[in-house]
């Protein structure tokens, strides 16, 4: 598995190397670098899916995506034909070469599998978009092309070591083949709050998220630079300033619990917690990330940049009180017994949202509000870091956990999107493909 922290230099120079093997001499292929070839693919997602007014009340809620709403681990690459073919109705004004075929993604990752790389648009052609797969107008063509620019993402996800390649569809796509088809996960269902419901959420625990978010931007005391890079020291001093304010105000509510920040002395607390959701969903076997993984990929303190971060919850329990000696003492024991892993996700049509991978509370400690508690604080980081949206996914034949989430005002998307992934071996089969 893997062993060392990934980079964004690493990442840069695994989309260098895997784009200029997939070149050819009517065809290149090379990563999205230059603001205005952000722009031009931020213009034309845009013009196509026009970012929904959900009224989430976002300082920020221009639609212009700059640097300050990315998140480290979110890349682009796009096809050109040195011909200059006229094929897209705007141009980069940077070399007057017209983009084929345009595409984001951002590193992901899964609390099972580690590393995965998540799709998040393809555009093709004269401007049309077919990342949700139900894009009649693609021709043969486009589908082709649209093919091919799966595999080079394929390539570059296996030499990042990503088991996963995931992305969102509404059927299985047109460009995949018998041979290789991708999994489509039916059942699994998107769950979001935008930034008005994860207000009225908070509101209903007292939290008061204004002067809390206020609060925590004016206190931390950070370069711009960074601050715009959202690198590891700016997000933990986001995410702790958040959990002392929140626990300020709802100590009293439940002062037997603590929510803190996965730091290195926890990466065996996580595995552990991770195995124990496995046991929880019968799927023992199915975790193949390892202890390593989480300490390279998000909880090494030593690295810039982190793919996740996991929010524990410990739980203090007062004892027995001893009367055998000539005073009694009462003990205490802290468990840590919940948590919630999470990352920073990108779509060029609204920003940087949160994404929660994986929430869990031992059942020996479910009642106490361990997961009530989390999702606050979730809420509360989001609302602090700009996210346009909290989102996560849950089956739908999960009801107790549907209605749990619909408490908190999450809403269920309705727009008919599905994961759809290559895993493992699969990912390997794909590419190679031809």
């Amino acid at each position: 598995m893997v062993k060392v922290s990934l980079t964004v230099e690493d990442v840069h120079q695994a989309i260098d190397e895997c784009t200029l093997q997939s070149s050819t001499p009517s065809q290149t292929w090379r990563r999205i670098i230059q603001p205005e070839e952000w722009a031009l693919a931020e213009s034309i997602s845009n013009c196509n899916n026009p970012p929904r007014n959900n009224n989430n009340n976002n300082n920020n809620n221009d639609n212009d995506i700059n640097d300050s709403k990315k998140p480290p681990f979110c890349f682009g690459i796009q096809s050109i034909n040195p011909l200059g073919d006229n094929t897209l109705k705007a141009s980069s004004s940077a070399n007057n070469q017209r983009p084929m075929i345009m595409c984001t993604f951002y590193l992901a990752y899964s609390t099972w599998d580690a590393r995965m790389l998540y799709i998040d648009q393809v555009v093709v052609g004269d401007g049309f978009n077919v990342r949700n797969g139900d894009n009649d107008d693609c021709d043969c063509y486009s589908s082709e092309e649209v093919g091919r620019l799966y595999r080079i993402l394929a390539k570059i996800a296996i030499k990042l070591h990503c088991a996963r390649l995931t992305w969102k569809e509404k059927q299985i796509p047109k460009w995949s083949s018998p041979q290789h088809p991708p999994e489509f996960l039916k059942e699994w269902l998107f769950l979001e709050m935008d930034r008005t419901a994860m207000t009225a959420f908070l509101n209903t625990s007292r939290i008061d998220t204004h002067s809390i978010a206020t609060t925590t931007k004016a206190s931390i005391t950070h370069d711009e630079t960074k601050r715009v890079s959202l690198d590891r020291s700016y997000m933990e001093q986001i995410i702790n300033q958040c959990l002392d304010n929140a626990d300020m105000t709802t100590k009293t509510q439940r002062p037997n619990v603590t929510v803190r920040l996965a730091g290195p002395n926890d990466v065996d607390s996580v595995s552990h917690l991770v195995q124990q959701l496995a046991i929880y969903e019968n799927e023992p076997d199915a975790v193949k990330a390892t202890a390593e993984d989480y300490l390279v990929d998000g909880l090494n303190a030593e690295s810039n940049e982190a793919l996740f971060y996991c929010l524990l919850v410990d739980v203090h329990l007062d004892g027995a009180t001893n009367t055998s000696s000539s005073s009694s003492t009462t003990t205490s024991t802290t468990t840590t017994c919940g948590m919630g892993l999470f990352y920073l996700g990108f779509t060029l049509k609204e920003g940087s949202f949160m994404y929660l991978e994986d929430l869990f509370v031992e059942e020996s400690h479910r009642g106490l509000g361990c997961g009530t508690v989390i999702m606050e604080r979730l809420a509360l980081i989001a609302l602090a870091l700009d996210c346009c949206k909290f989102t996560w996914t849950a089956l739908d034949w999960n009801t107790p956990a549907l209605n749990f989430y619909k408490k908190m005002g999450a809403i269920v998307n309705e727009d008919g999107l599905k994961i759809t992934r290559y895993c493992g071996d699969e990912i390997r089969s794909f590419a190679a493909a031809s």
